[in-house]
Parts: C-alpha cells; sequence; structure tokens
C-alpha cells in the first residue's frame, strides 16, 4: 500500500472544523504530499513550508533573518573582544620589554649589584620603585607639580598615599657616560645621613630618563 493509499485510509476530517475532507486532500491543498507514519502521517512539504498533520505552512523568515543576524552579531563581538584583549596583551608585553631595556640603560644592572654587595647598611634601603608609583604620585609629571628646573633635570613636587610630601628629580642623561655618575649618586646619597643633607628613598630607572625621590 502507498503512502497516500494509507493516508486515505487514516483519519478523516469529516467530524472536524476541517470538514469532510480527508488527510490527503488538506495536505495536498497546502502544496504538500502525505506520508504515513506508524500509527500516523504527517504533510512533507516543499523548501520553504514546514509541514505537520494539518498542512504546509510558510516558514517566517523573519525569525530565520533575526536569528542569523543574532549569530553573526554575537560571533562579530566575541571577534571584536578577541581583538582588543591581543591589543591589550601585546601593549603590555611591549611595556615589560621597553622598561626592562630602560633598567638596563639606564644602570640598573649597576645598582642591584651595589645593592646585593651590602658594603652599607644605609645602600640596602635604597628603593628601586616602578614608573607608575612615581607617576601617580606626581600626577603624571603635571607641569603645576614642578619645583625647578636646572642641568641636572626637573624636580617635581610628589605626594606620596600616605600623605608626605616628597621631591622627585626627572634627570637630563644625554649620553651613557652620565649612567654611571647617576648610579654613583644614588649610592653616595644614600649612605649619607645628615640633617643638612636631603634623604635619598629611591630611584627608578624602568623610564625613558632615571628618576630620584628624595625628602
Amino acid at each position: 500500500m502507498s503512502d497516500v493509499d494509507k493516508c486515505l485510509g487514516a483519519r478523516t476530517y469529516s467530524e472536524s472544523a476541517f470538514g469532510p475532507d480527508n488527510a490527503t486532500d488538506i495536505c495536498s491543498r497546502s502544496g504538500g504530499t502525505c506520508v504515513n507514519t506508524e500509527g500516523d502521517y504527517y504533510c512533507s512539504c516543499p523548501s520553504g513550508y514546514v509541514g505537520d498533520r494539518y498542512g504546509c505552512s510558510k516558514i517566517n523568515n523573519n525569525k530565520a533573518r533575526m536569528a542569523i543576524i543574532g549569530i553573526g552579531l554575537g560571533a562579530l563581538f566575541v571577534l571584536v573582544c578577541l581583538w582588543w584583549l591581543y591589543k591589550i596583551m601585546r601593549r603590555r608585553k611591549r611595556e615589560r620589554q621597553l622598561k626592562k631595556k630602560f633598567f638596563k640603560r639606564n644602570g640598573g644592572l649597576i645598582l642591584q649589584q651595589q645593592l646585593s654587595s651590602g658594603e652599607e647598611g644605609n645602600i640596602e634601603k635604597t628603593k628601586v620603585f616602578t614608573s607608575k608609583a612615581l607617576e601617580k604620585a606626581t600626577d603624571n609629571f603635571n607641569q603645576n607639580r614642578v619645583l625647578g628646573q636646572g642641568g641636572q633635570g626637573t624636580v617635581y613636587k610628589g605626594i606620596l598615599p600616605d600623605g608626605s610630601i616628597v621631591a622627585i628629580r626627572k634627570s637630563k642623561i644625554d649620553d651613557e657616560g652620565k649612567v654611571e655618575q647617576f648610579i654613583n649618586e644614588v649610592v653616595i646619597l644614600s649612605r649619607i645621613s645628615h640633617r643638612n643633607v636631603v634623604k635619598l628613598h629611591g630611584c627608578c630607572l624602568e623610564t625613558e630618563v632615571p628618576l630620584d625621590r628624595t625628602v
């Protein structure tokens, strides 16, 4: 027995809202073909339509279109997030490499040797600050914080998180010979403890020009 014959022998709609038409007539009128299943039947519909026991109905293209747009926007959002994450990680990596380069160029290795030698107790108290800490203390080296300028560099007023006020010098170093001079100055000042001499708290070597902090 063919599918059509089975559908003809299946339930009719003589007592339903569909009138006396049988399943095959209802299905064919809506553009489909009646297909028999075990104990039931459904309409097999052409492309662009969906079928059930009551015939074929056109697929809502708006819903499909909105679903496609939603998936596309979601994928685009993920790609943008991944791109920004890549940019941030790349920038941070470049910043770390640049800080290491400046630290080495500004005599950081020499100063570390001096600090690790422990020849003087005061040298061990000399702290190496990060550039972010000094930028925050000087409001990103705001011109309103400038205390003075000279041949050795520019001095800024710095305010620490505990409220104490310090002087932060941004040195002028235009040749490698002055790098060693700066490190020697840091070591000498760290050894001096006198009320008439400014006290050196530490320095920063991970910027393009070295910085020192006194109080």
